[in-house]
């Protein structure tokens, strides 16, 4: 208890290191609550997308927004994963993510995703986001590849009229290829697809901070030997909650991650009583 606390003061002192000298560089969205058409020629939701750097994700999945036309992002997340997106238009965009040689002996993993916005109202974006990867892991003569191709589709609804609270969701589905030295078996005779789905709510509370909560329930189909079986992961339902710092050339999210089901989340309590703490940060240019 001790060590998470002491952990959890030295990200706060952080924070506030990063708010005082980069967020307090960035001017604010207003100088007060958008109540008139007249205070911005931007609409609520496209003042959201220019004033927020991380505004392309929630917690854990992406939200339907992009990051806009010509604009570039560096994103890290728990410092190992890092992954770079560019807006090719105000509707769409491209996303590199792959895990950092941050420790000996890590698998390389090659992550691609593409977001196209294909409704965007004054209040309501849905976006389609194609994506796919690569897993290996080689050494001591053996190898292993994982392949993922998948899609999802995301949702962001403005719930107030100054687009302050708003409400995400998302699905998706992936299709994991394996080779041989994986699945034991000849490829085709064992299949596997995994299925997301998430809802979260975030609400600003200042010109530079948000409140964000997010709800994620995985699921499974398994295809082996003649047998397919569908299963809901309930032990998997994953609550995250926290707070992100914005500006628009800068975010920090500093997050908690916890298992709901009590079968998991008692003995996940005892070690994390706050949840698993989780760290991103983007820098958009």
């Amino acid at each position: 208890m001790q060590i998470t606390i002491r952990t959890t003061s030295i990200l706060f002192l952080l924070l506030i290191a990063m708010v005082s000298t980069g967020f307090a560089q960035i001017a604010p969205p207003s100088s007060g609550p958008v109540t008139k058409a007249t205070t911005s020629p931007l609409t609520p939701m496209k003042l959201r997308q220019k004033v927020d750097a991380s505004v392309d994700r929630n917690i854990l999945l992406p939200s339907a927004e992009t990051i806009g036309k010509g604009n570039f992002a560096f994103n890290s997340y728990q410092v190992a994963f890092a992954g770079f997106t560019y807006g090719m238009t105000e509707s769409s965009q491209l996303s590199f993510s792959t895990l950092l040689p941050v420790y000996g002996e890590i698998p390389t993993v090659i992550l691609l995703n593409a977001k196209i916005k294909v409704v965007e109202t004054d209040r309501v974006i849905l976006s389609v986001q194609p994506q796919g990867g690569l897993v290996h892991k080689s050494g001591g003569g053996d190898s292993a590849s994982i392949g993922i191709l998948g899609a999802g589709m995301a949702v962001d609804v403005r719930l107030d009229d100054e687009a302050r609270a708003i409400f995400s969701g998302a699905f998706f589905a992936n299709t994991l290829f394996a080779s041989d030295s994986v699945t034991g078996s000849e490829l085709g005779e064992t299949g596997l697809a995994s299925f997301t789905l998430t809802a979260g709510f975030n609400y600003r509370i200042g010109d530079f901070v948000k409140l964000m909560t997010e709800l994620t329930l995985p699921a499974a189909y398994v295809w082996a030997g003649g047998r397919d079986t569908f299963e809901v992961i309930e032990q998997g339902l994953l609550l995250g909650y926290g707070v992100r710092f914005f500006g628009e050339t800068l975010a920090f999210d500093l997050t908690f991650l916890r298992p709901v089901h009590p079968d998991v989340a008692n003995d996940f309590t005892d070690i994390f009583p706050m949840g698993y703490p989780y760290i991103a940060f983007s820098a958009k240019f």
